[in-house]
């Protein structure tokens, strides 16, 4: 059996001096992007109704997989560096609550769902597409793009809320200069954000 210790090393993302460690998160990444092919391809009625059976076993492996995957990275936490000084209950409930392990469990949660909620099967699909947001682990340029978006928070929110007083004072605009030559579609400023949004961006 696998130690936590080796465990916490395997799941580590670009360890380049460890080949296991390197075919382990490949072979996940490749999981990630066949999942995003099959959800793509289970969209078109066609590949629905003729490949049923094999996307819904896919699903499960997938679904078995990550599952295995979020487990032994709740397990073998306690082994990282920034979680070594904790209590091991402290140290899980630390690292389930960090963005990463969070994407984690939102990515396999929809599948555990359906069983007990009746959800719609096409909203359920869409949620697959979380499984996306898991590559961020095994991408240098996601995790730098994510630590710019953290660092610059403020600035973000400040461009957000000058681009939010920009759409109101267009559809406002667009709303006195149309309204009456096209109600329809400028007839309030709330019909007129829709211009305001199309066109800004």
């Amino acid at each position: 059996m696998i130690s936590r210790h080796r465990t916490a090393e395997l799941l580590q993302p670009h360890r380049i001096d460890d080949r296991a460690s390197k075919w382990v998160n490949h072979a996940i990444l490749g999981l990630i992007l066949l999942n995003v092919l099959a959800i793509g391809l289970e969209s078109l009625p066609s590949m629905r109704d003729r490949w049923f059976t094999e996307f819904w076993y896919f699903e499960i492996f997938s679904v078995a997989v990550f599952t295995v995957e979020y487990l032994a990275r709740l397990w073998s936490c306690v082994e990282l560096p920034e979680y070594r000084q904790l209590p091991p209950f402290r140290a899980r409930i630390r690292y389930a609550l960090t963005p990463m392990a969070v994407i984690d469990l939102l990515a396999i949660l929809p599948f555990y769902i359906s069983f007990q909620v009746d959800f719609d099967l096409l909203f359920l699909r869409i949620l697959r597409l979380l499984r996306l947001l898991k590559i961020a682990r095994y991408s240098p340029a996601m995790n730098a793009l994510l630590e710019v978006l953290r660092k610059e928070s403020e600035a973000l929110v400040a461009s957000v809320v000058v681009l939010m007083m920009m759409l109101v004072i267009a559809a406002s605009g667009i709303h006195l200069l149309e309204a009456e030559a096209q109600p329809e579609v400028f007839g309030s400023i709330p019909e007129s954000l829709w211009w305001a949004i199309v066109t800004l961006t």
